[in-house]
This record gives structure tokens, sequence and C-alpha cells, in this order.
């Protein structure tokens, strides 16, 4: 699927990042349908759709950023797509990665 995603605490972005993500947006905004999730969002997604894991795994994970590399994987298994960190900027359109 042609979806990016990104993740952070909230929905505002911090003004440090704000560059990097509008030139992920602004540069495939026609062909691909940005995505982005907040912690929130993340606990909720695993719960719903890797139960199990959520309860005896994820919930236990002494810091934030194991959660978040977790979120990364089940979702791409969930949704397909392309992550991307909020500090990666595009300078060309993703399209030009993908095969399809």
């Amino acid at each position: 699927p042609r979806l990016i995603h990104q993740t952070y605490r909230t929905y505002t972005i911090p003004a440090v990042w704000n560059a990097t993500v509008q030139s992920i947006i602004r540069i495939n905004a026609h062909e691909f349908t940005h995505r982005r999730w907040s912690h929130r969002d993340m606990d909720m997604f695993v719960r719903q759709h890797e139960p199990h894991f959520y309860w005896n795994t994820f919930v236990r994970y002494a810091y934030d950023i194991q959660r978040i590399d977790a979120f990364r994987y089940i979702l791409l298994f969930h949704l397909g797509g392309i992550y991307l960190d909020m500090d990666d900027a595009c300078h060309r359109p993703l399209r030009e990665l993908v095969n399809t």
C-alpha cells in the first residue's frame, strides 16, 4: 500500500521536525497517504491487533522506545507501507523506491 507512517507522542510536530515532515508530505502527497501515530494510537493498535503480545510484552517494556520500535514492525505487518522517522526528509518521491 502507498502509506507513509510516522510516530510521535502527540499529533503536534515539534518545530525542529516541521520542515522534514512537510517535505515528506509535499513530495509524496499525490501518491501516498501520510499517517501520523501518537503514543495513544500505537497503544490501541497493538492492543487490538496483537492482544497476546500487548499484554505479555508490550506493556512490560521499560522504555517508550522499545514500544515504538515494536509498534513499527506490527504496523508494517498489518498495514504495509513505509515507515520514516520525523528527522528524515524527502528530496525525491518515494515512488522511485517502490516497484508497484
